[in-house]
């Protein structure tokens, strides 16, 4: 029973991995095809979304391999996974802040919350190369973290505080990044007599089709949704 649940799960594991690289490879071609390529948000954009792509590729390629012993082929979709699980969530809180439209003096705060977030990343990147020993091969790390996890474990391995200090930091960092669009939008002041038209207010149909500030202000919502 225990095996079967087991495949089961990696088989949705799988098929999560699969649907997410198909909608993150559509919607970062969508952008860097569509978008204007003369604004940097538009390539940080693109390639945040190309990046979560990649991961989700690394991760659907893991989760097919099992649980190898020792150095395997799996250990370069482990290794590979890194680069996106570390750069994507910057590049999302980038581009989220971007479009939070922070003016007057909330926008000076952009960049050093892009810093603050950056440096609690290269912590999390320290961390882990401190740790390297422990997680360089995908089995050995999942072995140890699944004794790290046993809550009646006698003898918790010498890796068990690194990889507490490491997991927190790496969550911290994540979860940073996603709550800047939101700290910016709760920020934001729009100027005196500044709103944002509703659809029912705009009269021409190639208005209807495309309206920058509607567009904006519509989006912002969407923004609050995908940082969850």
């Amino acid at each position: 029973m225990g095996t079967l649940i087991i495949q089961a799960a990696a088989l949705v594991a799988t098929a999560i991995s699969v649907f997410s690289l198909i909608i993150y490879l559509w919607l970062s071609v969508t952008v860097l095809l569509n978008g204007n390529r003369a604004s940097r948000v538009t390539w940080v954009g693109g390639f945040g979304l190309l990046l979560a792509g990649l991961f989700f590729l690394c991760h659907g390629a893991l989760v097919g391999t099992g649980i190898p012993e020792g150095p395997a082929p799996s250990d370069y979709w482990w290794r590979l996974a890194w680069v996106p699980a570390f750069c994507a969530p910057l590049l999302w809180a980038a581009t989220g802040l971007y479009y939070a439209g922070l003016t007057g003096r909330w926008r000076r705060w952009r960049l050093p919350a892009l810093q603050l977030a950056a440096g609690l990343g290269l912590i999390a990147v320290l961390l882990a190369l401190r740790s390297w020993p422990y997680i360089e091969h995908y089995g050995d790390f999942v072995r140890l973290l699944d004794t790290s996890l046993r809550v009646h474990s006698s003898t918790p391995p010498p890796a068990a505080p690194a990889l507490l200090l490491l997991g927190i930091s790496f969550v911290l960092y994540v979860a940073a990044c996603a709550a800047l669009p939101w700290v910016a939008l709760a920020l934001m002041r729009r100027a005196p007599g500044e709103s944002i038209p509703t659809v029912t207010e705009i009269e021409s149909p190639r208005q209807l089709m495309w309206d920058a500030t509607d567009a904006w202000g519509r989006a912002r919502p969407a923004l609050l949704a995908a940082s969850v």
